[in-house]
């Protein structure tokens, strides 16, 4: 439930009901103030990075913000008060949205494989992690697929960096992913046989596979990261797949992207 509530706090607790439908009028009548954004997009609870797609507008506001000039309960500007209101609206207008508890069905074998897709755009890299069984009786489809966490990185502002490309992006998607990856595999009620990384960044696989001294120190970085942790699974006795280079197209991490 992406719950708004405008009303003001009591001893630490709102003293109206969230807002719906027929009171959504509130957003337009409220003062916009980097304080009442904060507060309603930090109320997103979401551990797993399962509504990243939908969370992360309101993340790249919250870096919009971080750069204004005003104080904390000063009125935006027209603009950034106007987007605000935007992504208030749509938080309420939004449908509940339900995740299967269970990973793992009935009517599948044993044997749990895990499945992550990563991906890097100008306002975010993303990386999300799978679930993957093979069904008892196959029809037309063969496997169940459920996911299982997922996380995006806002690509950090011109201010903090001088430098942004694709390649940067992609490669910070691939450490997200794997990092998701090996916090997961700690909760995990049983060992993965397998875990396959698909990504559509052909640059940053050959990065991976580059040998050592090639690449710069942000890049050679970042990939020796990438190399311990899939090192790691592998010496768990997890068969660790080469990164797989899999289309734009189908590449579900592309969604928490754009």
């Amino acid at each position: 439930h992406m719950g708004v509530n405008l009303h003001p706090r009591k001893k630490g607790v709102r003293i109206g009901p969230d807002l719906d439908l027929d009171t959504i009028g509130m957003i337009d009548e409220a003062v916009m103030t980097r304080r009442v954004l904060v507060s309603q997009i930090s109320g997103r609870f979401d551990p797993l990075g399962l509504l990243t797609p939908i969370t992360l507008p309101y993340k790249l506001l919250l870096q919009r913000l971080s750069s204004s000039t005003e104080g904390w309960d000063d009125e935006l500007d027209v603009q950034l008060a106007e987007e605000a209101r935007t992504i208030l609206k749509q938080m309420v207008e939004a449908p509940d949205i339900c995740f299967p508890r269970s990973v793992k069905r009935e009517g599948v074998k044993d044997g749990l494989e895990l499945v992550g897709f990563w991906d890097g755009g100008a306002p975010a890299s993303s990386g999300c992690v799978c679930t993957r069984y093979e069904k008892e009786l196959a029809d037309d489809v063969t496997h169940q697929v459920r996911l299982l966490a997922g996380k995006a990185r806002v690509t950090p502002t011109q201010k903090k960096t001088s430098k942004k490309s694709t390649p940067r992006t992609e490669l910070r998607g691939l450490v997200v992913l794997t990092r998701i990856v090996t916090a997961s595999l700690g909760g995990l009620s049983e060992k993965p046989l397998r875990i396959t990384l698909c990504g559509d960044s052909e640059c940053t696989i050959s990065a991976v596979d580059s040998d050592e001294g090639v690449l710069q120190t942000w890049f050679s970085n970042r990939v020796a990261e990438v190399v311990e942790h899939m090192q790691n699974w592998a010496r768990m006795g997890i068969q660790v797949d080469e990164l797989q280079h899999w289309p734009g197209l189908r590449n579900i991490a592309d969604i928490a992207t754009k």
